[in-house]
């Protein structure tokens, strides 16, 4: 029987200089204006008052990361963009309007996109890697924050369906999430996992696609692994870890028939 190892998904970051109110204590975003490389001015709060929410991104061209992301925030900006404004705003001044607008048609997107040096959110924002991700709420709140690149589109999805959804109190929340995958690579339907503090677990099923999502409270979590679908078992000596912010990959092995 073939044995796979854990593997914790480490999100990509690169360095950037730290400046400013780190990201993550950052309760409001102050109201700040944007150029675009299109010449358009608007305010963060002009863009707030059309729409629910917010998805700030700061990047820079070179990261790979970055450029790995880009995908997935076109991919929701169409899905979403009636309901949710995106604006990625480059860190790097080397990032001039026509490199940037270079960089816009290879990835083929149509959100705003702006360099710091015409918005200056460093100013107030201590962006220490890159890429970071911000979701803002209509009152200028930080609902969300991703440090580095979001890795799959259903993390991004869940996350914007999460702040865009009735059931949404508002109150600023973390991410953890787990892939399950067999011994050939394919996603696992129906793992019972658990997310439990000293006092309460919560328990979710993978989906289709193999993944857990769950959106909590920032906190001191533990992962368990609780049942598994007839025909797999998990691999032996396997202790999963919950990371904010990351996937736990769970290997599990299909017993032979």
């Amino acid at each position: 029987m073939k044995k796979l190892i854990m593997i914790l998904l480490a999100l990509a970051l690169c360095a950037a200089s730290a400046m400013a109110e780190p990201y993550d204590e950052l309760v409001s975003v102050p109201d700040f204006s944007v150029t675009t490389i299109d010449g358009e001015t608007f305010a963060l709060s002009d863009l707030l008052a059309e729409k629910d929410a917010v998805l700030l991104n700061m990047f820079t061209t070179w990261c790979p990361p970055c450029q790995a992301e880009f995908p997935l925030l076109e991919a929701a900006f169409e899905e979403y963009g009636d309901r949710l404004g995106v604006v990625a705003v480059s860190v790097e001044p080397k990032d001039t309007d026509e490199a940037l607008d270079a960089f816009r048609n290879q990835y083929g997107l149509s959100f705003h996109l702006a360099n710091d040096a015409d918005v200056g959110i460093q100013s107030f924002l201590d962006v220490p890697h890159f890429p970071i991700t911000l979701l803002i709420g209509k009152d200028g709140k930080v609902l969300y924050a991703q440090e580095g690149s979001f890795v799959v589109h259903e993390q991004l999805k869940g996350t914007i369906e999460h702040v865009l959804s009735e059931d949404y109190d508002g109150r600023r929340f973390t991410f953890y999430g787990v892939y399950c995958y067999d011994q050939d690579g394919n996603d696992v339907q129906g793992v019972n996992v658990a997310f439990c503090t000293d006092t309460e677990c919560t328990v979710l099923e993978s989906d289709e696609y193999g993944m857990v999502l769950f959106y909590t409270d920032s906190g001191d979590y533990q992962l368990k692994v609780l049942q598994m679908p007839e025909g797999y078992e998990l691999v032996e000596d396997f202790e999963p870890e919950a990371v904010e912010g990351s996937w736990a990959l769970v290997p599990l092995v299909r017993s032979e028939e």
